[in-house]
């Protein structure tokens, strides 16, 4: 696992430039992935992509929400042709537009689904309650450590908490 962990991780930081992720706290999420077997994951909030080549590295079916922003969109569409999966989709828009969650919902369910996205606690929220049912075995936060997800967090009651003693992150995963 290790070494097919440091391949998307070079592909992540290097190839992409898109280190937004603690590299412990990713290999343990990359980890969990294996032991779930998840072959299907949806990615809210995929900004350059660098989380999506990782997590969805053995996946057939990957989707990636995001407002594919001028600043970002490059990347993430690179990111998008670096996973192999026969089934990657972009879908571009913010997570509530009820247009956005249409094709979201058209594409699922999915095995794993990551809610990383707008950071405010009713963006958060509003993710948990729109795409965590999609979810069949597990869903996982990014940024549980920043104020509002943390909130939210502690408020649908944890679960496992991944977080390395030098981050301002974590990931935290509820599983199905």
């Amino acid at each position: 696992m290790t070494k097919r962990f440091d391949e998307l991780w070079q592909l992540s930081t290097v190839d992409l430039n898109s280190k937004v992720q603690e590299r412990t706290e990713l290999m343990t999420a990359y980890g969990l992935m294996q032991t779930l077997q998840a072959r299907s994951y949806l990615e809210i909030g995929a900004s350059m992509g660098g989380s999506m080549v990782v997590l969805g590295a053995n996946c057939t079916k990957v989707v990636a929400v995001d407002l594919f922003e001028q600043h970002s969109a490059p990347t993430l569409h690179l990111a998008m042709k670096m996973i192999s999966a026969p089934h990657v989709v972009g879908v571009a828009g913010d997570s509530r537009d009820p247009k956005t969650i249409a094709k979201v919902v058209a594409h699922g369910p999915y095995d794993v689904v990551l809610i990383d996205g707008g950071h405010d606690y009713r963006t958060v929220q509003s993710d948990w309650k729109t795409y965590g049912p999609l979810a069949t075995k597990a869903v996982f936060f990014h940024d549980i450590a920043q104020p509002y997800v943390k909130i939210l967090w502690n408020e649908i009651g944890g679960g496992l908490e991944i977080k390395s003693p030098r981050t301002t992150m974590g990931f935290g995963v509820r599983f199905v």
